[in-house]
């Protein structure tokens, strides 16, 4: 009937299609775009410096590599502290010296992959540093308690004792290198910079 006589001119009509397409050319890129390379940025903040590298992302050779170390006060045992305007100043250098190093531009980068140590940093309600040193806390430069950083062992150790359930999913015990310990040390021997950074009253921010 005139169903399948339909259903047989769809079928011819869409293998017909399918035979010019498959005979069609290749659509042409530009001379420019396909010229064009394209890099990829990695950087890896540490614990001692930032470093960053330009990769060719068609072959994966690495083109350049810039690295710069990051201050790092120690004012009493077992504190550990860094400054995130430090952090990001060696960065955002790294990044210009690599891509220097690759002669590369930053109109060529179609792609950036970003790694960090889990460090706690401290921000006012205006994002500016709130300080972190007991020693001397005024010093707002110092926001960073760097992740290997003790001072929370007792706090810690509080923690653990109150035996919590969801202490099993950090593997049943927290340690004084994680975030919570450090802020309730904040909570009990540096109030005021815990309220400015994490309480909801204060406005600020604290960043893993």
């Amino acid at each position: 009937g005139l169903a399948a006589i339909a259903a047989r001119m769809i079928t011819s009509l869409l293998a017909a299609v399918a035979v010019a397409i498959s005979r069609a050319p290749p659509p042409r890129l530009s001379e420019t775009a396909a010229a064009a390379p394209r890099y990829a940025i990695g950087v890896d903040v540490g614990t001692g410096s930032a470093r960053a590298g330009v990769v060719d992302v068609r072959d994966g050779t690495l083109l350049g590599v810039h690295k710069q170390d990051i201050t790092m006060w120690n004012p009493l045992p077992e504190h550990y502290e860094q400054s995130s305007e430090d952090i990001w100043a060696a960065v955002c250098n790294c990044v210009r010296g690599a891509l220097s190093a690759a002669g590369a531009t930053a109109d060529e980068v179609c792609g950036v992959a970003f790694d960090a140590t889990c460090s706690l940093v401290l921000l006012d309600s205006e994002g500016a540093p709130v300080g972190i040193d007991p020693t001397v806390p005024d010093e707002a430069r110092r926001n960073v308690i760097v992740w290997m950083d003790h001072r929370s062992e007792e706090q810690a150790a509080r923690i653990n004792r109150g035996g919590h359930a969801r202490l099993a999913n950090v593997g049943g015990a927290v340690s004084p290198e994680m975030e919570v310990p450090k802020l309730l040390w904040l909570r009990d021997e540096m109030p005021h910079a815990f309220h400015a950074a994490a309480t909801a009253e204060g406005g600020g921010k604290a960043l893993d």
